[in-house]
């Protein structure tokens, strides 16, 4: 009996680690003022999308990332001196660097609304109801990143770039 309960619990906790999604930290540097962050497209979509990039031919991994980095205007914590040596790490297969990508395209602001939410939580799809809150240029390049998603094809370094200016849009407290 004692050697069944220990190969459940030992098979709860593998479970545990390998369907457990990482959560990666929000590295810029906006403030939310305790308010909530929606992602319009889904973290873990744009983590994937991520990975994907890591995986494409080393020039055209370099030029996407570069143009994504050089995009961005809030400042980013990654540890590293600046985006030429993240983008360098980056292409060394450095983890550390890799990880920090992951977390600069999920957390792109321009994908982010702060405030609250009138409806449930989508999920892992697309949230309809915050990308009604966002700017028409944001739509757009969301948009485009959707279809792309959806028919596997290759990310294109222009609408991350448009998600990766300015800051999350804010919504009015309802009072």
């Amino acid at each position: 009996m004692r050697s069944i309960i220990v190969m459940a619990t030992l098979q709860n906790k593998l479970n545990q680690k390998l369907f457990k999604m990482p959560r990666l930290a929000n590295p810029y540097t906006f403030s939310t003022n305790g308010r909530t962050r929606h992602h319009i497209i889904p973290q873990q979509r744009l983590a994937d999308i991520a990975k994907d990039i890591l995986r494409l031919p080393p020039n055209i991994k370099t030029a996407i990332i570069m143009q994504v980095l050089m995009a961005i205007t809030l400042t980013i914590n990654f540890g590293f001196k600046d985006k030429p040596a993240l983008r360098d790490a980056i292409m060394a297969g450095d983890g550390t660097a890799e990880e920090n990508w992951e977390a600069i395209l999920s957390w792109l602001p321009g994908n982010l609304v702060v405030g609250e939410r009138t409806t449930l939580d989508p999920g892992n799809n697309t949230d309809v109801e915050m990308l009604q809150k966002t700017t028409d240029i944001r739509k757009q390049a969301i948009a485009q990143i959707t279809i792309l998603i959806n028919i596997a094809a290759p990310i294109d370094a222009q609408p991350l770039c448009i998600l990766a200016t300015g800051e999350p849009v804010v919504l009015p407290i309802n009072r």
